[in-house]
């Protein structure tokens, strides 16, 4: 199934992935307690889990309920494509122009480099459009992959019916796999596992909206997508609680931040070990107030639900997945525009930039909607196309000191 990768994309890999972390490490916002997620991502993408006894089941994406595989005692390992290397290792398996996002997590699949990934029993692989569609149906000649379907149109009855009827559906198969029953007990045991990690993830995107100086947008963001990096959760949840204390016990303030323009980045997701345009902004001395996160709306409220039996909670975890997933995919999205622009009121947002993944066009036929609602607000957007491929930094550069430069003109002139 894995072809050997090439040597040069295996060292360009390891490099991307080490170089990434110093510059994240040499933040000089890096909290104290921050190494236990460094070196959950070095283990993740660079060493193998020797512990095969937890079963481990692949998750393409964020949509699917985590929460029934934890109930079922097996391991999720999120496959999240966020590496250029990874997409280089795809080539013989994609057209060139498919999206950098499918291209990554093909590669990631097909090529080995993520060695925890070789040992899932199956793939769960939620299909939004086009390209996922082709994808399921390439890995699904080597491999167990069960594709999800996300019914484009929310508020139907039909559309949750089908959703909440192929959920029930994995939950058979993901049952066959491990070899357990999905239980009452050890459902409400996963859901509670779940929401005492998101809701440290909720308190850090708080405590960062207070005060963006206590920590950059490019370590929260990292920081989170640790998340989807351990096998341990309950280890990684007290970190957290740790890593927060320490936060909210920080008193920063940046004598420039008055005349910082405020930005927003939305648009396509950023994964790591991807941080470009986080990390650039930031270093031409942008202040990134906030960062669309996908399914954000899902860090709000806990899931409380408890006495309902093992079916109808299942269902109401499954529900919570999909309609809070606000996300450009479905149609319409006004729940989605109307919640960036709460946040960018909020936030004092000087300055929206879009950012836009080569071949990620459903954020791209959005652009024009979203430009329309901000300037409701007299808040200019600037879109930003880009791939992983590092090979447009300076054109970036160029591009985005200009707008921040605009931007700090504005607040200067005010």
């Amino acid at each position: 199934m894995n072809k050997k990768v090439d040597e040069r994309i295996l060292d360009s890999y390891k490099n991307n992935i080490i170089n990434t972390l110093k510059k994240l490490r040499q933040d000089q916002t890096c909290p104290k307690n921050s190494e236990y997620f460094f070196t959950l991502a070095e283990n993740w993408f660079l060493k193998k889990n020797e512990d095969n006894k937890i079963p481990k089941i692949g998750l393409i994406g964020k949509c699917i309920p985590e929460e029934m595989i934890y109930a079922l005692g097996a391991q999720p390992v999120w496959i999240l494509g966020g590496s250029f290397e990874a997409g280089l290792a795809a080539d013989e398996y994609v057209p060139r122009d498919t999206d950098p996002v499918v291209r990554s997590t093909v590669g990631m699949i097909k090529s080995g480099l993520v060695p925890d990934i070789l040992d899932c029993k199956a793939i769960i692989a939620p299909v939004a459009y086009d390209s996922e569609r082709k994808m399921v149906g390439m890995l699904s000649k080597d491999m167990e992959v069960y594709p999800v379907e996300i019914p484009p149109i929310k508020w139907t009855e039909g559309s949750k019916l089908k959703w909440i009827y192929q959920i029930d559906k994995i939950k058979s198969l993901l049952e066959k796999k491990t070899r357990k029953k999905m239980n009452h007990k050890n459902l409400i045991q996963a859901v509670k596992l779940v929401n005492l990690a998101k809701l440290q993830i909720k308190q850090l995107m708080e405590i960062r909206r207070e005060n963006p100086q206590i920590i950059s947008a490019s370590l929260m963001l990292f920081i989170m997508n640790t998340y989807y990096f351990n096998n341990d959760l309950r280890k990684w949840t007290y970190e957290m609680q740790i890593l927060n204390e320490e936060l909210k016990n920080t008193v920063k303030e940046d004598v420039n931040s008055k005349i910082k323009p405020r930005i927003f980045v939305i648009g396509s997701p950023i994964y790591f070990p991807n941080m470009k345009i986080p990390l650039l902004l930031e270093e031409l001395g942008a202040e990134i107030a906030d960062v669309e996160i996908e399914a954000s709306k899902f860090y709000v409220d806990e899931i409380i639900h408890y006495e309902n039996s093992s079916k109808d909670l299942l269902n109401y975890i499954a529900l919570k997945h999909y309609l809070y997933d606000y996300s450009p995919y479905f149609i319409p999205s006004e729940h989605r525009i109307r919640s960036l622009k709460k946040i960018a009121r909020e936030q004092n947002i000087k300055g929206v930039l879009y950012h836009i993944l080569k071949g990620h066009l459903c954020y791209d036929f959005e652009l024009e909607d979203v430009e329309e609602k901000f300037k409701e607000e007299g808040i200019p957007v600037f879109r930003i196309e880009t791939d992983y491929n590092y090979e447009d930094i300076e054109q970036l550069r160029i591009r985005t000191e200009a707008v921040i430069e605009m931007l700090s003109a504005k607040i200067i002139n005010h």
